[in-house]
């Protein structure tokens, strides 16, 4: 998922540095003065990268070279004809209104941890904050789909909560459409949980 969610994140990224720098290109010129964009910018500098934790260097090693065989072997094998596409799906893919069980979907979990730390001032001191997302149910399944309902409900009912973009339209990220509407959403939906917080520093170290 880290390339797909690269280019969400650079997306929403220049959508508000073009939303801060040149408002008149992107709302309409009779709904500027309403709409506040001055702290939507990420700022030149942003940069934005994600890896995957594991238990173990051992099962770390493993993954990689999984990964690696299956891109190799998508990149490099001619394609199957249709028959034998067909035939290969049916015996390895779930047929239809199969699936994992409840049981399966409720003891799912997620725990994303996010470190952002901002541009130092002039003083060389930066700012660095935590945020943890963690969910309960699998992510795949149970999860995405408590997101698109929380999304869905929010374009009925909290129309006027959300940000700029979100009340002018188009295609949009997550972030721009919803901003923190959507956060406080999920964090009530009883199954997600999103907090963040200033990391302290002792001796100039993040703890």
């Amino acid at each position: 998922m880290s390339i797909i969610n690269k280019q969400v994140v650079q997306r929403s990224w220049g959508s508000f540095e073009l939303a801060a720098r040149s408002p008149e290109l992107v709302f309409p010129s009779e709904t500027i003065r309403t709409q506040d964009v001055s702290g939507l910018s990420y700022g030149p500098a942003f940069k934005y990268d994600e890896f995957m934790v594991l238990p173990s260097r051992l099962q770390a090693i493993f993954v990689v070279l999984f990964l690696a065989t299956v891109a190799f072997a998508m990149a490099t094998s001619q394609p199957l004809p249709s028959l034998h596409s067909r035939w290969i799906a049916r015996r390895l893919m779930p047929r239809s209104g199969e699936g994992p069980s409840d049981r399966d979907l409720d003891a799912g979990f997620v725990h994303i941890t996010n470190i952002t730390t901002s541009a130092p001032v002039d003083s060389g001191r930066t700012v660095t904050v935590r945020t943890t997302f963690k969910g309960k149910g699998d992510p795949g399944y149970l999860l995405s789909s408590i997101m698109i309902s929380e999304a869905a409900l929010a374009l009925v009912q909290d129309q006027d909560l959300l940000p700029p973009f979100g009340k002018r339209g188009g295609v949009l990220t997550p972030m721009t459409a919803f901003g923190d509407v959507l956060i406080q959403r999920l964090n009530t939906c009883g199954r997600i949980s999103i907090e963040s917080g200033v990391v302290p520093v002792e001796g100039g170290r993040a703890k």
